[in-house]
């Protein structure tokens, strides 16, 4: 990543030299004469717009650097906490599951009461 960032570093320095010698009326990449007007404006718009790429690029790469640039003892514990997270949840997950087993269990005890008793009103 190192390597891509000092590659668009360079070559927004080369954009900006050549933005410079077109705006100077300096002759581009070793021409006898320098750019008309037209051909300066179309020129200067190409460059802009390679400029807004490279910067974009920059931009993302940057973002990715730092999305790397994480301690590991932070990470750590990022990880032991989200363990701990799901253990907790896990946890709960089975109080719920016996809570629900005893609510089951008490329903069943319940029918079968209530058909007992309507048996024995019949």
């Amino acid at each position: 990543l190192m390597a891509e960032m000092d590659g668009i570093k360079a070559k927004q320095a080369k954009v900006r030299e050549r933005a410079m010698k077109i705006q100077n009326g300096e002759p581009v990449d070793g021409k006898s004469a320098p750019l008309d007007a037209v051909a300066a404006g179309e020129e200067i718009a190409r460059l802009k717009a390679e400029s807004a790429q490279l910067k974009a690029r920059g931009v993302e790469l940057q973002t990715e650097l730092s999305r790397m640039d994480v301690d590991p003892a932070a990470l750590e514990q990022q990880a032991r906490a989200a363990e701990d997270s799901v253990q907790q949840l896990c946890r709960e997950r089975d109080n719920l599951r016996s809570t629900l087993q005893m609510s089951e269990d008490e329903h069943s005890n319940a029918r079968e009461a209530w058909q007992s008793a309507m048996t024995e009103l019949q």
